[in-house]
């Protein structure tokens, strides 16, 4: 007879549950922010030395881990709304054709449960933006609003211009 998986205890937070209250919020920010850190969380490669507050040794999209890959597939294979919907984000999120395609795939036919703004990500587009700098130049806070189906989601990008401009928050 297979074993059951062991019990979580009881102080440790059930992820479907968490999901599920951040898909639930009438705002995509929670769960667009979940999927986020999330999705940097499992692509962290623990062997290169680099911390989340580090910066990044180059900009452009570097291959995605293959603990992510892993995760991912399980998703797919689970079939959940919530697993779903952060499915959908990553595809939109992350520079990969191949998994943008796997994800569709396996997510598309099952999709119609969840948010239009979720099955409409491909379609997000900026609608305004505005800059606030320090006078001194050193410091410059972003404001990008976006559309995601008709919704007003704004994201505010921190940069700080001390010697190479890096991005120093967003939320």
């Amino acid at each position: 007879m297979p074993s059951q998986p062991p019990e979580p205890p009881s102080d440790e937070p059930d992820l479907l549950a968490e999901l599920s209250a951040v898909l639930a919020d009438p705002s995509p920010v929670p769960l667009l922010l979940a999927a986020s850190s999330m999705g940097y969380a499992a692509n962290v490669d623990e062997d290169d030395g680099s911390s989340p507050f580090s910066m990044p040794p180059k900009v452009e999209s570097s291959p995605l881990s293959e603990q992510f890959l892993t995760l991912t597939s399980a998703m797919m294979e689970s079939a959940a709304p919530e697993t779903d919907a952060l499915l959908l984000i990553w595809a939109a999120m992350f520079d990969d054709p191949l998994l943008r395609r796997r994800i569709h795939r396996a997510v598309d036919s099952r999709s119609q449960s969840l948010p239009e703004w979720l099955r409409s990500l491909d379609s997000v587009s900026p609608v305004a933006a505005a800059s606030l700098r320090h006078e001194l130049g050193h410091e410059e806070t972003l404001f990008v609003e976006f559309s995601l189906s008709g919704q007003p989601v704004t994201m505010a990008v921190a940069v700080t211009r001390l010697g190479i401009p890096y991005l120093e928050d967003c939320y």
